[in-house]
């Protein structure tokens, strides 16, 4: 078994697509999207318009334990989709995809997340259920964060 994880999660929004992809992919709104305990800091990236091949660097907390990330943006359709993947962190494999549909009244943004953590399967055993539900609530917060938001200026 290679223990690839697929966690998947969909939210209409009130906007276009343009205006849901220039949101979602501006580094400088995830902090307001990730969840306080998290503490989210970016450190930098390697070029100032994000574009394939643009990589970033920031760090966060999880369970008290300090984490440094480089994800590198693999996939970058301005409008419909944009995707990176994990250079440095804790996984062995991180991939998340972000589309965006027009659909009546707005746009669905759809959420893949492909990983794969370290130590096959006594990593699976060890920390499957709780990187799903990390997974989940930080998801959850920023689907509850977007509703929030983005209700507020469609009215």
């Amino acid at each position: 078994m290679n223990y690839l994880e697929n966690y998947t999660i969909r939210q209409k929004l009130p906007l276009t697509p343009e205006k849901a992809f220039r949101f979602f992919s501006d580094e400088k709104n995830l902090d307001s999207m990730t969840p306080d305990w998290y503490r989210i800091t970016i450190l930098g990236k390697n070029h100032p318009k994000t574009r394939k091949g643009t990589t970033l660097d920031y760090r966060f907390v999880i369970h008290g334990i300090p984490l440094k990330w480089r994800s590198r943006i693999v996939e970058w359709s301005p409008t419909r989709a944009f995707s990176y993947e994990q250079e440095i962190g804790p996984f062995a494999h991180f991939h998340h995809d972000h589309f965006f549909k027009k659909v009546p009244g707005g746009c669905e943004m759809t959420d893949r997340v492909l990983y794969r953590l370290r130590g096959g399967w006594f990593g699976h055993l060890l920390m499957g259920q709780g990187v799903k539900w990390n997974l989940d609530g930080i998801f959850q917060y920023r689907k509850r964060k977007a509703a929030e938001l983005f209700s507020a200026h469609s009215h």
